[in-house]
C-alpha cells in the first residue's frame, strides 16, 4: 500500500475514526493492528515476520537488562532475519567464487522495510542496554513503536526516546492538519509529478548504458541524483505528515543536501535519521577502538556499513568505500570546513564539487552491476562520442532544474510554516485537489517508492 494511492486514503478513512474514537492502550492496539494490515496490503505471509520483530524486540530489551553481558548475542540474534534474507544469496556467491562451489537457493523476495525495521529495533535494544534507571516500554508500545504505518516500509528511522513519550500523546492533532496537509502535498508532487517521469527515462538509459552518446549519459546521471532524492525525500514528507495528523513528531530525515558544500556536510543532510544512527551505533564504537592508531579508519568503515546496509551486491560495497575514502580525505585536509566557511567561490565550488561526485558515484547505486555502472561513467566522459540529444530532454531537463532551483525552499520546517502565512481557506482546497490528481495519475501508473528495496 502506496501512500500516493487511492487505496492508501480508503486505508486512513477508515483507520482515523477508529483511532479519535479510542483511548489509551486501546488506541495503541488499534494502531498497530492497523499497521500490520497496511503492511500485509503488499504480502501477508511477511506480515508474521513484523510481528516476530516486534516479539524480538520486546524481549531484547528485557534481556538485555537483566542479563547485559548478552548484548552481542541478543544484538546477532536481531540481525539473523536481515542477513537470512539480504545477504544469503551474496554470501553464497562470495563462497563459490573462493572455493570453486555451487551453491544454489531458490530466489526470494526482501521483505519490505526490513533494513529500516532492524536497525529500529537494534538502537532499541542498544540504548536500553544504557539506560537502566527507565521503566521498560511495554509490549502495546514496542509494537507501536515498530510498526506504526508511517514509518514503517522506508522510515525515518525512529529511535525510543523520541518515540516512546509521544505514545501517551496520540491525538488526532486538529492544529497539525493543515501544516501537514502541505508537506503531504509537496511530497506527493516530488513523487508522482518529477521522480517517476524521471525515473521512466533513467530506467531505459541504464538499460542501453553501453551505447548512450554523452549527451544522453549526462541527463541520465543529472535525472536519478534529481529522482533518488524527489523520491526518497517526497516518502518521508509524507510519513512526517501523516504522523503529525497523530501527534506524533517524526525527526526531519532531509535538509536541502545537494546545497552542501562538501560530501561531509552532505551526509549531515542525506537520510539525516540513518547518519546519526550509523555515527551512534558504528561509528563512535569504531572510533573508541580505532583513535590511538587509525582513526579515520572508523570514518571509512563506517561508510562500507552503509553501502553493505544498502545492498548486497560489490557495487553498494564499492560505493560506501568511494564515499568513505573521500569523507577521510575531507577530514585530513580540513576541507569540509574550509569550503563551508569560505568565501562564495569556494562554496560554489564546494557545492558543484559534491553534486559532482554524488551523482557519478550514484551510478553504482542505481546499476545491476559494477560493469554497468563503469558503462554509465565511461558514457559520461565520453567513450561513445557526444550523442544526439535524448528524446523529450527539454521536459527532462525542466524537471531537473525545477526541483534543483527549488532545492533550498524543499525543507519541512519552511513547507509547513506556509500554514502561518497562506490562509487554510485557500490553500486547502488547491492541496486537496493536487493530492486528488497526483493520486489518480499514481494509481493509473503504479511506480513505488525506490528505497522500499532496502
Amino acid at each position: 500500500m502506496l501512500f500516493h494511492h487511492y487505496e492508501f486514503f480508503i486505508f486512513l478513512a477508515a483507520f482515523t475514526p477508529i483511532f479519535a474514537l479510542t483511548r489509551g492502550n486501546v488506541r495503541l492496539g488499534w494502531t498497530t493492528l492497523a499497521s500490520l494490515f497496511f503492511y500485509a496490503w503488499w504480502y501477508p505471509p511477511y506480515a508474521l515476520l513484523i510481528v516476530v520483530f516486534v516479539l524480538m524486540a520486546w524481549a531484547g530489551v528485557r534481556a538485555v537488562r537483566r542479563w547485559p553481558s548478552l548484548l552481542p548475542a541478543i544484538i546477532i540474534i536481531t540481525l539473523l532475519p536481515l542477513a537470512a534474507f539480504k545477504y544469503t544469496h551474496f554470501l553464497l556467491s562470495v563462497v563459490d567464487g573462493l572455493l570453486g562451489t555451487e551453491w544454489t537457493l531458490p530466489p526470494w523476495t526482501l521483505p519490505l522495510g526490513v533494513s529500516f525495521v532492524t536497525f529500529t529495533i537494534v538502537s532499541l535494544i542498544l540504548d536500553s542496554r544504557r539506560d537502566k534507571a527507565a521503566q521498560p516500554p511495554s509490549l502495546l508500545a514496542i509494537s507501536v513503536y515498530v510498526t506504526f504505518f508511517p514509518h514503517l516500509i522506508a522510515g525515518p528511522i525512529l529511535r525510543g526516546h523520541q518515540m516512546f513519550p509521544q505514545l501517551s500523546g496520540m491525538r488526532i492533532d486538529r492544529t497539525a492538519v493543515i501544516p501537514a496537509l502541505y508537506l503531504f502535498t509537496a511530497g506527493i508532487v516530488k513523487k508522482v509529478v518529477i521522480a517517476d517521469p524521471l525515473a521512466v527515462y533513467v530506467d531505459a538509459a541504464y538499460l542501453k548504458a553501453d551505447i548512450l552518446g554523452t549527451a544522453e549519459a549526462m541527463l541520465a546521471v543529472l535525472a536519478f541524483m534529481v529522482q533518488i532524492y524527489c523520491d526518497f525525500s517526497a516518502y518521508s514528507d509524507m510519513a512526517i505528515a501523516l504522523a503529525m495528523l497523530f501527534g506524533v513528531t517524526f525527526p526531519e530525515n532531509f535538509r536541502s543536501p545537494y546545497l552542501a558544500t562538501s560530501l561531509t556536510e552532505l551526509w549531515r543532510r542525506w537520510h539525516i535519521t540513518l547518519t546519526l544512527w550509523l555515527r551512534d551505533y558504528v561509528f563512535m564504537p569504531l572510533f573508541r577502538r580505532l583513535r590511538g592508531s587509525l582513526p579515520s579508519m572508523a570514518i571509512f568503515l563506517t561508510m562500507v556499513v552503509s553501502g553493505i546496509w544498502h545492498g548486497a551486491a560489490w557495487h553498494f560495497i564499492l560505493w560506501g568505500a568511494a564515499h568513505g575514502a573521500v569523507l577521510v580525505i575531507e577530514h585530513w585536509t580540513g576541507f569540509s570546513r574550509s569550503a563551508q566557511n569560505g568565501r562564495l567561490w569556494l562554496r560554489i565550488s564546494g557545492v558543484l564539487y559534491t553534486c559532482i561526485f554524488f551523482a557519478l558515484t550514484a551510478t553504482m547505486f542505481r546499476a545491476p552491476t559494477m560493469g554497468i555502472a563503469g558503462d554509465m561513467v565511461l558514457a559520461f566522459f565520453g567513450k561513445n562520442g557526444w550523442g544526439l540529444a535524448p528524446a523529450g530532454w527539454p521536459l527532462l531537463l525542466g524537471l531537473c532544474a525545477t526541483a534543483l532551483i527549488l532545492h533550498g525552499l524543499d525543507t519541512r520546517d519552511r513547507i509547513t510554516g506556509l500554514a502561518a502565512i497562506i490562509p487554510a481557506w485557500i490553500a486547502a482546497p488547491i492541496c486537496l485537489s493536487i493530492i486528488a490528481t497526483c493520486s489518480l495519475v499514481a494509481s493509473s501508473q503504479p511506480a513505488s517508492f525506490y528505497y522500499f528495496d532496502f
